[in-house]
């Protein structure tokens, strides 16, 4: 062992020592009592939160947009907004990571939905483009696009909800 190994050793066992006794100390002190709790009356008078929009409502809103700035095309934020309104989520919640069934049916659903009805000055868009207005990679939507074909043939409330929301953007 060298001579500045054991200065280490000895510099750090002192460290140890002084740390230890700042540690233990004296008498434990017992923690602090809990802060009085102030009795309180509700406040009545707060207005009631609105209720979110409907989807009509949503899909009428982006139709003039789109007519406005797409020529009558359906914008993918449209299918967005939409489907985050008749799924009963936001779009936040729509776009954000995560594997809930709730949000990725809904995902699935505005793939759907994107890849029927969305089209740009050469055609319809690609499925990169529609993984990243989901915040995806091209597999994850590509993965919906067949998930999605099974379960339109398998449940008929799935296929409803495509064609109520094709519907409503088409208007």
């Amino acid at each position: 062992m060298s001579l500045l190994e054991s200065d280490f050793r000895i510099e750090l066992a002192a460290h140890y020592s002084a740390v230890h006794a700042r540690l233990w100390a004296g008498p434990r002190q017992a923690p602090p009592p809990p802060a009085a709790v102030e009795e309180w009356e509700p406040i009545l008078d707060l207005p009631l939160p609105l209720p979110p929009p409907e989807p009509e409502q949503i899909a009428a809103k982006w139709r003039e947009i789109d007519m406005r700035l797409f020529g009558g095309r359906v914008s993918p934020k449209a299918v967005l907004a939409v489907t985050a309104a008749y799924s009963n989520i936001t779009i936040e919640e729509l776009t954000r990571p995560g594997r809930a069934a709730r949000f990725q049916k809904a995902r699935w659903v505005a793939t759907h939905v994107m890849h029927v009805l969305c089209t740009n000055a050469l055609g319809p868009i690609s499925v990169c483009q529609i993984a990243r207005h989901l915040n995806r990679d091209h597999s994850s939507a590509f993965n919906a696009l067949s998930q999605i074909t099974n379960k339109i043939n398998r449940d008929p409330s799935f296929a409803t909800a495509i064609a109520d929301i094709i519907d409503l953007l088409k208007r």
